[in-house]
């Protein structure tokens, strides 16, 4: 990533690993590529962790500046690849369709188009407070989410790469303190908000919160 930290892909297609039109997602969840394989035998799919989840280096950043960088820098580096036809798709449901919007003020480079699947445009006002309203189950629900995969590869990280363990442990709670207080639409939270398509980027957005 542009800040040195090492994030964990899979990448994956239909018989050889020829160049293709890719379509990416980059989701907490700690998904295997063959999650998008449905998509069909005319693409390839790259399935990026996000900094702290997995077996990404970092800390957790709620789809945060950090996280945004992340994936622009990674549409870029998926685009040069030699698996790569220089055209991508993104696709993401939930958490991974709220970090595109979010990152799309910034270059997403090659991207063609997205369908952004349960996605939201402000993570303040359609999730953790709708309406003035407390909902802070679901924040709680997604970390544990996000969470349960990367402690089960804590094994792993442990025998890979020991030295990431402690900040990506630290970053799960340091995550709850900041929503926890962040308690108005401050700039933590404008900076967690879609503020625009630099790209114009035609999006198939399909239901929200």
């Amino acid at each position: 990533s542009p800040d040195g930290t090492v994030l964990h892909a899979s990448v994956g297609g239909f018989g050889s690993l020829r160049p293709r039109p890719v379509i990416v997602e980059d989701s907490p969840y700690s998904p295997d590529v063959n999650t998008l394989s449905w998509l069909g035998t005319s693409y390839n799919y790259v399935e990026l962790q996000w900094r702290g989840t997995g077996l990404s280096q970092g800390a957790l950043s709620t789809t945060g500046p950090a996280d945004q960088r992340d994936l622009s820098a990674f549409l870029g580096w998926t685009c040069r690849q030699p698996w790569s036809s220089g055209k991508l798709g993104y696709y993401g449901f939930s958490a991974s369709a709220i970090v595109a919007y979010n990152t799309m003020h910034l270059p997403m480079p090659c991207v063609k188009a997205a369908a952004l699947m349960a996605g939201s445009v402000d993570l303040y006002r359609d999730l953790l407070d709708i309406g003035g309203i407390p909902n802070l189950a679901a924040g709680a629900y997604v970390e544990a989410a996000i969470g349960a995969p990367t402690l089960l590869a804590s094994g792993q990280r442990l025998h890979d790469d020991p030295a990431s363990s402690p900040e990506t442990l630290l970053g799960y709670p340091r995550a709850a303190v900041d929503v926890l207080s962040h308690t108005t639409e401050d700039a933590f939270w404008r900076q967690r908000t879609f503020r625009g398509d630099r790209d114009r980027i035609p999006i198939l957005a399909d239901t929200s919160f």
